[in-house]
């Protein structure tokens, strides 16, 4: 009978060694040695194969070199290079002589054309709207920032509008003073004098009281800045009619705006309030646009309160004050930059010199028009606030205008406008606008004549021009291809580099201020002038091989 353990009681079970198969010693000295020998028979392999491929790589670039050797140098592009022209075909015949003989003189009709548009928006002074007859209306105005280098004849193009403003601002002061008597000046010196002593008073006993000066000047605004409004006006500057302004501070500008109907036009030639602006101060811009009420308040002036302010700008700037000022998000995300029609100079334009004549016949038919223009009265409401001339379209110019909105409106859904979708939306508008100020020149009394088919048309192919320099304006790339070029330039020209990578440029710039992105995109604007040639490795990063002559130049 088999009786079962129990389970303390079990036999241990013994582990059975494995059995591993006797190798003997030769024989694994001959696979050692077998082993040993492929190796180095693939690692001589793998060096020759390295070897042929750097004699591949020496023999592709010395081809590339060469190719590249035979290639002439291009200058580099100082503004982007993009074709999209004015058109000058919706223009009065006078003006289109002025605009191809001050074309010829700077080098670039797009320029003159530009300044037209922008003395046509500084004559208007914001008293023309445009109604498009389905609740859309736009202020007959316009911001203008062109893009220009150096020895482009900024100035000279600013100073033929500038001048004419200029004289009728002087003949304006003129009047001003024939109209104001002498013995309004003492009265009102005298008045002055009046309120000062009264002022100085008011600041004694306030500091025997204790106060400090913070607490008197918050406690005594209002009566300081009606002693200021006094003295200024004793002086003879307030009243006296402005057209134009240059350089000026917010509080500044919305005193000069409540002075002159509020209205002014900034046209010049160095972009100072494009150096000058900062987001934290563009309300006044902002609003400027489109005439929205605005109030300031000032320590010396008081409250200045705008019902309706409207600007005009036309600046004529550098490349490096532009980009500056297209690659600040804030300005992007305010809305500032939409509002703005960019326009680059073509880089390979070059001023005729003085040998093109500027008709002086169309001068004078300019400045006569403008004069006219700024001689029309500007309508008045009930409680003697200024309000606008309404500009209205034809049955079919709003056919047009509809059938343009449509198209904007599809092409904004798909998604190509998306970098400056801002500029798009407003694209609409900008053709009115445009179309506005073409009007302007058309007859001495524009808001009796609607804007037709024909103009609305030059008006659109004006904002298609302006639109296609905007998409250059707000990509970074393009930007960066002309800026980051001219460094890695000099920074080849420094140290004399024959073959670099992209690394090595970002390195040699300053690699903690510029991005990989910059980088390639100046070096892709060097290689589009034949400086250099970008050389892909099948291992290492691409290698840019300089142009054998590149630093003959220097």
């Amino acid at each position: 009978m088999n009786m079962a353990y129990p389970p303390l009681l079990q036999p241990p079970l013994m582990p059975v060694a494995p059995q591993y198969p006797i190798i003997p010693r030769d024989l694994a000295q001959q696979q050692t040695s077998f082993n040993n020998d492929v190796t180095s028979h693939l690692r001589s392999w793998e060096r020759r194969a390295a070897a042929e491929q750097d004699a591949l790589e020496r023999q592709e670039k010395a081809l590339l070199r060469a190719h590249l050797s035979s290639l002439p140098l291009l200058p580099l592009p100082r503004t982007p290079e993009i074709n999209a022209k004015l058109p000058l075909s919706g223009l009065h015949p006078v003006l289109r002589r002025l605009v191809t003989a001050l074309g010829a003189q700077c080098g670039s009709t797009c320029m003159a054309m530009a300044g037209l548009l922008g003395a046509a928006s500084v004559a208007a002074r914001g008293r023309w709207k445009v109604d498009a007859g389905d609740g859309h209306v736009e202020v007959a105005t316009a911001y203008i920032a062109v893009c220009s280098p150096s020895g482009q004849r900024k100035s000279a193009v600013a100073d033929v509008f500038r001048r004419i403003f200029e004289a009728e601002e002087a003949r304006l002061g003129r009047q001003h003073a024939d109209a104001s008597p002498h013995a309004n000046s003492r009265v009102m010196r005298r008045a002055c004098r009046a309120m000062e002593v009264r002022l100085a008073k008011q600041v004694q006993q306030l500091f025997i009281s204790g106060h400090d000066m913070e607490t008197v000047r918050s406690t005594l605004s209002a009566e300081m800045a009606t002693v200021e409004r006094l003295r200024r006006q004793a002086e003879g500057h307030v009243g006296r009619p402005r057209l134009l302004g240059d350089i000026l501070t917010p509080e500044a500008l919305a005193i000069v705006l409540e002075q002159n109907d509020e209205a002014l036009g900034i046209f010049e030639a160095e972009g100072g309030l494009l150096k000058r602006l900062r987001p934290a101060s563009d309300d006044l811009i902002l609003k400027g646009f489109t005439a929205e009420s605005f109030t300031f308040d000032t320590k010396t002036s008081g409250t200045v309160h705008l019902q309706a302010p409207v600007l005009a700008i036309c600046l004529f700037v550098q490349p490096e004050v532009f980009h500056r000022f297209y690659a600040n998000e804030e300005f992007a995300g305010h809305g500032l930059l939409a509002r703005f029609w960019p326009l680059f100079v073509p880089p390979n334009s070059s001023p005729g010199g003085p040998s093109a004549e500027i008709p002086a016949d169309a001068l004078a038919w300019l400045e006569e028009r403008i004069r006219r223009l700024l001689q029309i009265e500007c309508p008045r409401g009930e409680d003697g606030r200024r309000t606008f001339h309404t500009l209205t379209l034809t049955r079919d110019a709003k056919a047009v205008l509809d059938r343009y909105r449509a198209q904007v409106s599809a092409e904004r859904q798909l998604g190509t406008s998306e970098h400056y979708a801002a500029f798009v939306n407003k694209q609409v508008g900008h053709a009115l606008r445009a179309a506005a100020l073409l009007r302007l020149f058309e007859h001495e009394a524009p808001q009796e004549h609607a804007i037709d088919e024909s103009l609305l048309k030059e008006g659109i192919a004006l904002a298609e021009a302006f639109r296609a320099h905007a998409a250059l304006a707000f990509t970074p790339e393009a930007r960066n291809g002309v800026d980051y070029a001219a460094k890695i330039l000099e920074w080849m020209k420094r140290f004399h580099v024959a073959e670099f990578t992209e690394r090595d440029a970002q390195r040699g710039i300053g690699s903690g201020r510029h991005t990989v992105a910059q980088i390639r995109a100046g070096i892709d604007q060097l290689e589009r002038c034949n400086y250099l040639r970008r050389h892909r490795s099948r291992q290492r990063s691409p290698a840019c091989l300089v142009h054998t002559h590149a630093y003959m130049l220097f």
